[in-house]
């Protein structure tokens, strides 16, 4: 009976080990997602989409200009880079 009482207490204890791993690992910090769309092919090109969420903006707020509107072409260009398979920067339109 004590080897039962044993091995029960050793698995309650190897579970809530296990629980804990697992919360700890979820509950970090994974980023943010971003939505991303592609739109019409036109060889060789195609319409790539991606849309910014709202709290990865004001975790990292745009800079703005003398009027108080924000650059926000600046913004773009300094958190995202997209680039071709020779590995050369694609420029990208921010619209919207």
């Amino acid at each position: 009976m004590k080897a039962v009482v044993v091995l029960g207490v050793i698995l309650v204890v190897l579970g809530a080990g296990i629980w804990w791993f697992v919360m700890h690992e979820s509950m970090k910090d994974m980023g943010y997602w971003i939505a991303a769309a592609y739109g019409n092919e036109d060889d060789p090109n195609i319409e790539m989409h991606v849309l910014v969420d709202l709290p990865m903006v004001t975790k990292d707020r745009p800079d703005l200009d003398a009027r108080g509107e924000p650059l926000w072409n600046e913004w773009v260009q300094s958190h995202f880079e997209l680039r071709d398979a020779a590995g050369a920067v694609v420029p990208g339109e921010r619209i919207g």
